[in-house]
């Protein structure tokens, strides 16, 4: 039965915040949090589940959805072959499909219906893991040397906290525009920038952006995967993202620090974009990465299949991965070290279905990125000019909500495969819940 809107102003006033309990690994919650969101109010959202296996509805009995009344939750217990399917009704009108979730991977989750974060959703639907749950979690300065020395875990079987074009933290209204921006992206900018009358780059800057932090303070938060886009500008080494970022130089110095502190950390520098090198720049950059690090390069008999002790008992704390041929340098070839799949997906739950699916299908014996990121489009930067959200990377990001639930929804979705999840790739590092979850993960592998 759906609760009366008859008087939810008043209702709205007797509500009180209500405390979630952390969901048991094989169950997962639905949350009703629309109290909170004034455009569910205002429309009289109701929200309903069904539960369905075989094309069928096998929750509730009556095989008409079950209206989670505001600031209530619904449990049930994960199970394979069962779909959940959240609908809503507004002004009591008829029930909608709104999203569809493979009830076999929820395990661990708490789904909560909340603000949206975007001005073309009513309310938002976030999957959060349990982020209070710190209990055995190490310092993410040191994460590998406090949980995984002496352990014979695979570096692709491990859970790997990853950052989305990790230099454009340095991106300014003062950086140059990448010479080798993709031809099919700069009409968009330029064509955005005349409706909203924003000068070009100050779009491409809002949509450039995927990271706030340095290098240095990304790895001590727990980074251990860096996605390098590679230019050479006037015979400097600079990052890219649409503007040049951070100079290459400046990133290997905070390398070289973090790893002077920390010497059985490992990370993983993956040149995934090289546009505009010719044979001599590689040799220079590869020659530069040499000199910052002599005998720290992890040789290419060593796969992702191996232990990292192996990398640990031997100094090697870097990994080169790239697909282009350096001449007399250590480096991993990405067709064979990596997989690296991009969706290009706008909004959350293509994009969380898209990579549950790929992650099933992972290589045993490669790395395999999980690219929790979602693309702008030129609707979204159309927004700038109205001042609502999304308005910028930044917000779009933010529909995400939490990392940890998409990070679960994955791991199960890999276990149920007889896989692994291995690297979980996001931008603006620190700002989310994932680092918890990725090491509870790897407590679970190493039995702990």
């Amino acid at each position: 039965m759906r609760i009366s809107r008859s008087s939810c102003l008043l209702l709205l006033l007797l509500f009180k915040s209500f405390e979630l309990q952390a969901v048991e690994n094989d169950t997962f919650c639905v949350s009703n949090e629309l109290y909170k969101v004034a455009s569910a109010v205002f429309s009289y959202t109701s929200v309903g589940i069904t539960i369905e296996s075989g094309g069928r509805v096998v929750f509730p009995d009556d095989g008409f959805p079950y209206d989670i009344g505001w600031a209530k939750s619904w449990c049930r217990e994960s199970r394979e072959g069962e779909q959940l399917v959240i609908h809503e009704a507004q002004y009591w009108g008829d029930w909608r499909i709104r999203e569809k979730f493979d009830a076999g991977f929820l395990g661990g989750i708490d789904i909560r219906l909340e603000h949206a974060g975007r001005s073309d959703n009513n309310f938002g639907i976030s999957l959060v893991a349990n982020p209070e749950d710190t209990k055995g979690i190490p310092s993410s300065e040191s994460w590998m040397t406090d949980l995984m020395r002496g352990s014979n875990l695979a570096l692709n079987q491990m859970c790997i906290p990853g950052s989305h074009d990790t230099g454009t933290y340095d991106i300014t209204l003062d950086s140059a525009v990448d010479p080798y921006i993709d031809k099919g992206i700069r009409p968009v900018f330029e064509k955005v920038g005349e409706v909203i009358v924003y000068p070009v780059k100050e779009v491409i800057r809002a949509w450039s952006i995927t990271q706030t932090r340095d290098t240095y303070e990304q790895l001590l938060m727990g980074v251990r995967y860096l996605d390098i886009r590679a230019r050479r500008v006037n015979g400097q080494f600079y990052t890219a993202h649409g503007l040049l970022g951070a100079t290459i130089p400046s990133i290997l110095d905070d390398i070289r620090r973090f790893l002077d502190e920390h010497p059985k950390e490992l990370i993983i520098f993956h040149l995934q974009e090289t546009t505009g090198l010719n044979q001599q720049d590689i040799d220079d950059l590869y020659g530069l990465l040499d000199k910052y690090f002599p005998d720290q390069l992890a040789p290419s008999n060593l796969t992702p299949a191996s232990p990292i002790e192996e990398f640990q008992d031997n100094g090697y704390q870097l990994i080169l991965v790239s697909g282009v041929w350096p001449n007399g340098f250590p480096n991993w070839q990405a067709w064979e070290a990596l997989s690296n799949p991009w969706y290009n997906q706008n909004t959350p739950y293509p994009l969380l279905n898209k990579l549950s699916k790929g992650i099933a299908g992972r290589s045993d014996s490669r790395f395999h990125v999980a690219q929790m990121v979602l693309t702008p489009r030129e609707s979204d930067m159309a927004l700038m000019v109205l001042g609502t959200s999304p308005a910028n990377l930044w917000e779009l990001d933010n529909t995400l909500r939490f990392r940890s639930g998409f990070a679960q929804y994955l791991h199960n979705a890999a276990r149920a495969a007889g896989k692994f999840s291995n690297i979980m790739l996001n931008d603006f590092v620190g700002t989310g819940d994932l680092y918890n979850n990725c090491m509870r993960e790897n407590l679970r592998r190493l039995g702990q």
